[in-house]
């Protein structure tokens, strides 16, 4: 505790007593399993369809409903009319309700009978939600007004696309080759934007920050006065004000694991929101009413969650749902089977098994009777990674969840040294070229000039385009 506590006192010249907190190793303990809910998000380059709670799913279905629902505001059943039609079509049978029902949670008194359950598949849920964790800039805009969850996130999403460019933006970050967390408090300690938004002192409380991540969660964890029990609940709600950031964090971290890397991406973005939340509770230190709703709000954290009546009963209806699915299926394997050369189709097309080509697949057969499909893992290829003539890194030829086993270098046919390093140089300078073109064009002192020097240039295309009529 020395540590937190040094740096604790770098942070503020005057903290407040508060009562002791989880330690160090129980804070970074938990941020990691906190960063291994979020499932990862991979680039467009490469993008693979994942299952977004793919880091709930040693859960079950009901609990991780209710993680997602109180730290996303995230609902993962259909709404009630859904399962009213289904169970008016027979599509869900009493039989499926009974049994969703056997499999629930035993002599906790939420869920009704029977025909309570078919009852309350009819009733109007659109007002029923469960209440979601409150950070401090929820706290904080709910109390002032000031719409702070959106501008906390605003501000961290233009840091992390600086943070996480590969090479498209015009101007790279200064602080690229920082770890995030140093890069960001480095950024942030010269940033006026929040200081001209009403946060006083917001660049001195920063600069005050320790230097690593690690020690700056401990001291935001003990600012913030978050207590142990509801630790991981409010570090998974700031991960998910934030989900298409950390999603793709998680990526990194999940790619890197795959070869054998250790990366802590995730762990410092954590730490930045976490920053965000006690900087900015600092900074408003001088609204009481802020400070007294954070207290409420704190103290609900450390509260066990209630059991959720209405989320029950939507799980329980979904795993009804479930249930018939799964019996149809049974008996369709059940049934005899028709000689399949008498019912031979017109047409057998191959998809791709993928969320992506499965609509095209359903829709396919729904108008076309005579059409039967089949899936295929058209994804997979060689596992290898090609590296072009003038890279040093390539990219993996194969799926995102395999690592390469061989490496393929291109290479120019018969060509001795001294021809290949002519190509290579020849590669070299056009893309050079091509970057120095792509900075003369986006750069500061040439955006108005570029128009007036070069637009002449462009006649031609101009023309083309204009008068070529497509078919």
């Amino acid at each position: 505790m020395k540590a937190q506590s040094s740096a604790l006192k770098a942070f503020e010249e005057t903290p407040p007593a508060v009562a002791a907190g989880p330690s160090d190793a129980t804070i970074a303990e938990v941020a990691v399993g906190a960063t291994k809910a979020i499932a990862p998000l991979w680039p467009l380059k490469h993008f693979v369809a994942v299952n977004p709670f793919l880091g709930l799913a040693h859960r079950s279905f009901g609990d991780a409903a209710a993680v997602m629902a109180r730290t996303a505001g995230a609902r993962i059943t259909m709404p009630r009319s859904f399962y009213a039609r289904a169970i008016d079509s027979g599509r869900i049978r009493d039989r499926d309700l009974a049994d969703a029902l056997a499999k629930a949670a035993p002599g906790d008194g939420i869920l009704p009978d029977l025909s309570g359950l078919k009852a309350a598949a009819r009733d109007d849920d659109s007002g029923a939600s469960t209440r979601v964790l409150q950070t401090v800039a929820d706290v904080a805009g709910t109390v002032t007004g000031k719409d702070w969850p959106r501008f906390v996130t605003d501000r961290l999403s233009a840091w992390a696309a600086a943070r996480f460019d590969e090479g498209q933006a015009a101007w790279r970050s200064p602080w690229h080759d920082l770890p995030p967390y140093a890069g960001w408090r480095a950024e942030a300690a010269i940033d006026r934007t929040p200081e001209v938004h009403g946060l006083p002192g917001f660049r001195r409380i920063v600069s005050r920050l320790p230097e690593t991540a690690d020690e700056a969660m401990a001291v935001a964890v003990a600012r913030l006065e978050i207590p142990e029990p509801g630790l991981g609940a409010y570090f998974h709600r700031l991960l998910m004000t934030i989900g298409g950031w950390s999603a793709y964090a998680r990526y990194r971290v999940w790619d890197n694991e795959l070869y054998g890397r250790d990366d802590s991406t995730l762990t410092e973005l954590l730490a930045i929101r976490l920053a965000w939340d006690a900087a900015l509770l600092e900074a408003l230190d001088g609204n009481p009413a802020v400070t007294e709703a954070w207290s409420a709000a704190r103290q609900r954290l450390a509260e066990d969650a209630a059991p959720d009546r209405s989320l029950a009963i939507d799980c329980t209806l979904q795993s009804a749902y479930d249930i018939g699915w799964q019996r149809d299926l049974l008996d369709q394997f059940a049934a005899p089977q028709p000689d399949r050369l008498e019912r031979r189709k017109a047409v057998q097309a191959a998809f791709c098994i993928d969320v992506r080509s499965e609509v095209f697949r359903r829709a396919f057969e729904s108008v076309a009777p005579e059409v039967e499909t089949v899936g295929f893992a058209g994804f997979f290829g060689f596992p290898i990674e090609y590296i072009p003539v003038g890279q040093i890194h390539g990219g993996a030829q194969c799926p995102v969840l395999l690592t390469p086993k061989f490496t393929v270098c291109e290479a120019v046919k018969g060509a001795d040294d001294d021809e290949e390093a002519e190509v290579l140089g020849l590669r070299i300078m056009r893309r050079r070229a091509g970057k120095a073109w792509k900075s003369f064009k986006l750069a500061a002192v040439s955006s108005f000039a570029f128009v007036e020097t070069m637009g002449v240039t462009y006649l031609g295309k101009l023309a083309t385009d204009g008068l070529v009529v497509g078919a």
